[in-house]
């Protein structure tokens, strides 16, 4: 006599599709053991974030490019029948108007032959180019390297312009000659700052000076919020309503109701009873005795 199978019919049976679908389940997971699919390797190169040098100096490069074509020296000069105006911009380029007797009004372009405006262009535009190309491979010495020669070239420039103006009444700077100006400070101070510590150090400085100023703006709300904030009363009981903040009196022990016993009670219930089924007796009646 042959024993039941006291764990049911559980057992594997070699069935082909279930060995089929378990190899293709086991083939269909990523070498390695990674979830999701993912490369061993990471995510690829070109996934990565653009960092914040790369906008620094691209930003340096076009505005440089941009304002290139403002005026950096501009004149006007009044000869009493008219007005005569001039603009050179960074590129050497000069513009003339002039208006006789404020009705006729001539205009036109002429090459200056300046090639030294061309040369500090290009050179310059073309540091800021390479600049921005090895702090996209976060090559921050090299970066910052670039970033000072591109800055100083360019803050020469604008000083050399302001020389050549000096001493003369008519003529004064242009809007081309303070952007550069301002373009030139900020790249110097950025590329300083990369070449000494790199994109790490300016970054945990940012982040320190983020964190005290944060610091200190939650101190001055939370004293703001303590001064605003009045002292808070206890509230007043209304009429006819006892008040529960204030102490209650203790009552003495004469005055204090004492717990009676309920057996105490009980037994002049049962006593009256008793008198009103035997009216002709005092007390509880006895039974007769037997013969």
């Amino acid at each position: 006599m042959s024993t039941p199978n006291q764990w049911g019919n559980n057992q594997p049976q070699n069935n082909p599709q279930n060995q089929w679908n378990a190899q293709q389940a086991w083939s269909a997971q990523p070498a390695g053991g990674q979830p999701g699919g993912q490369r061993p390797g990471g995510a690829p190169k070109s996934a990565k974030s653009i960092g914040w040098p790369v906008w620094c100096y691209l930003g340096a490069f076009l505005l440089t490019l941009l304002t290139s074509f403002l005026k950096v020296i501009s004149a006007k000069m009044d000869y009493g029948i008219g007005s005569a105006e001039m603009g050179v911009n960074w590129w050497g380029k000069v513009s003339a108007s002039a208006s006789a007797f404020g009705r006729y009004d001539t205009g036109g372009s002429y090459d200056f032959g300046g090639a030294d405006y061309v040369v500090f262009s290009l050179l310059i535009l073309a540091l800021l180019a390479a600049a921005t190309y090895f702090a996209f491979v976060r090559n921050d010495k090299l970066t910052g390297i670039l970033g000072l020669v591109a800055a100083g070239l360019q803050l020469l420039a604008v000083v050399v312009k302001l020389f050549q103006i000096l001493g003369e009444s008519f003529f004064h700077t242009g809007a081309g000659w303070w952007l550069w100006l301002l373009i030139s400070l900020a790249t110097l101070f950025v590329s300083l700052q990369m070449f000494k510590t790199g994109r790490a150090g300016v970054e945990q400085k940012f982040n320190s000076a983020r964190a005290a100023a944060q610091n200190k703006q939650q101190q001055n709300q939370q004293q703001n919020s303590w001064g605003q904030q009045a002292p808070q009363q206890p509230q007043q009981p209304q009429q006819g309503q006892p008040n529960t903040w204030a102490p209650q009196p203790q009552q003495p022990q004469s005055q204090q109701p004492q717990q009676q016993n309920p057996q105490q009670g009980q037994q002049p219930q049962q006593q009256n009873w008793t008198q009103w089924q035997n009216p002709g007796q005092d007390g509880p009646s006895n039974p007769p005795a037997s013969n």
